[in-house]
Formats: structure tokens, sequence, C-alpha cells
């Protein structure tokens, strides 16, 4: 699944999404407008979709951006994706996943995977493979 970046301004989101901040101005999200990127995850939360993407080359980790900041270039779905209800306790929304199958049975996978636990790591870098190469294969079937 890829995406391309139409917008990266905070005064853009809704203040109904998981990243708005109302003290923002005219600050950017670290995402480049025009770029594409794989999608890693898909999370539903109440009216908002949030892409897993790896906007920045230093981390080691994919971050979560509100949908409307992207067009869709590519929705084939990942081979290895599975769909996992993720209760919010915290809002009261009803919300899911749709990531690989250890992150969608383990709801502090992307915990452990920010705090650099080498187990997650290494299944996050097996599953980005796959997922990239998966990406650029239907990209050159079209």
């Amino acid at each position: 699944m890829r995406v391309r970046c139409i917008a990266n301004a905070y005064n853009l989101l809704p203040s109904t999404s998981l990243l708005y901040a109302d003290d923002c101005g005219d600050a950017k999200i670290p995402l480049e407008i025009g770029q594409d990127y794989v999608v890693y995850g898909l999370w539903g939360r109440g009216y908002e979709i949030l892409y897993s993407v790896h906007s920045d080359p230093y981390s080691r980790f994919p971050r979560w951006y509100p949908s409307m900041l992207f067009e869709m270039i590519d929705g084939q779905l990942p081979s290895c994706w599975r769909y996992a209800p993720e209760p919010d306790p915290e809002s009261g929304l009803p919300s899911f996943l749709m990531v690989f199958p250890e992150w969608a049975s383990d709801r502090s996978f992307y915990w452990n995977l920010v705090d650099g636990e080498l187990t997650h790591q290494d299944l996050w870098q097996r599953y980005r493979a796959l997922m990239n190469e998966e990406s650029n294969s239907s990209r050159s079937e079209r």
C-alpha cells in the first residue's frame, strides 16, 4: 500500500484528530509534500484513519499520521496484515488495527518497538522489507 503526502500542516487537522494541537500555529508535521510513502499499518480510531509510515530515515520505527494528509497511490493491502479490534478506553471510541500478526496480537508491540526492544526491531525490519517488496512489485505490475 502506497500513499503520497499532500499536506503537512498541523492547522489543517480537525480538532478531533489524534495529532491536533490548538497551539501549533503554522508548524509542520514531519512529512514531505509530494513524497510517496509505504503504509506499514492502518489504525482506525473513531472517525479517523491513521497510516503508519516511516517518514524519518534516521528513525528505527514508523509513526502514525492522519490519512487526510495523503492521497492513495496504490491501495493493494500487504499480504501479512491482520485485523485486530483495538479498544480505546481513553476516548471510548471504536478502534482497530490492520498490521502484521505479531503487532496485531500484542497491544504493547508499538511501544516496545519505540523503546528499541531488539526482538521487536528485528520483526519490524523483516516485515518492513516484505511490505516494501510487495509495494514495489505491485507498482511495477501497473
